[in-house]
Formats: C-alpha cells, structure tokens, sequence
C-alpha cells in the first residue's frame, strides 16, 4: 500500500504519477490525501479512481474498511 498527503496543488501531477508508477509494478492500493478538504482519492490497479470524503468509507485492503473524519 501507498499514501501519498499533498497540500500544494503543484505538486498534484508527481504524487498521481507516482502512485500510478508505483500500481504499474506491484502495488495494491494508492491513497492521495487532500488534509484540507478532508478526501481522499482511492487507486487501485486497472480501476478508475475513488473519490472518498468526509464520512465515506474508505476501502484500504480486503476485508479493511476506514471512516473519512
């Protein structure tokens, strides 16, 4: 698994890139974490993204299941 937390928008496009490097070779699970707006995009390998907020359940592996607070 992989998180990435990222508050300067800038940088948006190297953390999406690594996180989609990172599910190229192996990884299960990418989290790209907006502490400001309190969300979180969900990548999973050959899945569109999941957009996640606030009190959304948050799928970290099989059978593990998170709150957004």
């Amino acid at each position: 698994m992989l998180y990435a937390a990222s508050a300067k928008v800038d940088k948006l496009n190297r953390v999406t890139s690594n996180i989609l490097h990172c599910l190229k070779y192996g990884c299960q699970l990418g989290w790209l974490i907006d502490r400001d707006d309190r969300s979180v995009l969900v990548f999973k390998p050959d899945e569109q993204p999941e957009f996640c907020h606030r009190e959304d359940s948050l799928t970290v592996l099989d059978g593990v299941d998170l709150e957004v607070v």
